[in-house]
């Protein structure tokens, strides 16, 4: 959020949408959290997608406004957009080092409700892939047995499992990283014969999601309820 490529993006975003249409394109952003914590926050397609984005960062980024964000004020604006327009909200990579506790669990779910903070990564996906294969799964704090997720699940609540690859273009020349959106998978579940990104949307507040780190396994098909 706190980089030029930000207000760059809407464009880029626009053009993969004329070369994909059938593909769901979505604009993002890493906002810079409570902390200094990375939260990513995914907008629906719309015509003020990019207008949404610059005004939360410039009222709540802690990198853009030098000010600690209020979790309360910051989702409650998110939650304030019509519904169509409402974004999604996930943790992103919440290392043991500088990452979530159930203490921001409690105020996300609190502040954002089930419609916008919708779930956390589930494997390390930052930057390199040497350094994610170094890190094990089972003690990552979002997927360890009594980890983060596990205590979202216990308050009966939906949540999703996240997979991704954090890609930094800018880092290339120095240090490797991975090939854009092959090392880290999220397969969302939509009901059959559902496309677009309001389903995959949905998916993602109904915790409908599978995450797979590399290539230890081809995941065809998988189904959660009635939704494959």
């Amino acid at each position: 959020a706190h980089k030029p490529i930000l207000e760059e993006q809407a464009e880029m975003v626009a053009q993969a949408r004329a070369l994909l249409p059938d593909i769901p394109v979505f604009f993002g952003m890493e906002w810079n959290g409570p902390g200094g914590r990375h939260v990513n926050v995914i907008f629906p397609p719309s015509a003020r997608e990019a207008r949404h984005a610059l005004e939360f960062v410039r009222e709540h980024d802690q990198r853009v406004n030098e000010r600690e964000p209020d979790i309360q004020a910051a989702l409650g604006m998110l939650r304030s957009l019509p519904s169509a327009e409402r974004p999604v909200v996930f943790f992103n990579h919440p290392s043991a080092q500088v990452g979530f506790e159930h203490a921001h669990l409690d105020l996300f779910m609190e502040a954002g409700g089930r419609d916008v903070f919708v779930g956390s990564e589930a494997l390390h996906g930052h930057q390199a892939w040497p350094t994610a294969c170094a890190i094990d799964p089972y003690a990552y704090p979002a997927s360890k047995v009594g980890g983060l997720c596990d205590y979202v699940y216990a308050k009966g609540r939906p949540f999703a499992l996240l997979a991704h690859s954090d890609f930094h273009v800018h880092k290339q020349d120095t240090r490797p990283d991975y090939p854009l959106g092959l090392f880290n998978h999220t397969l969302v579940g939509v009901p059959e014969g559902a496309r677009g990104a309001a389903a995959v949307l949905d998916g993602l507040r109904a915790g409908r999601t599978c995450a797979a780190q590399e290539f230890w396994f081809t995941l065809q098909q998988f189904s959660v309820g009635t939704a494959t």
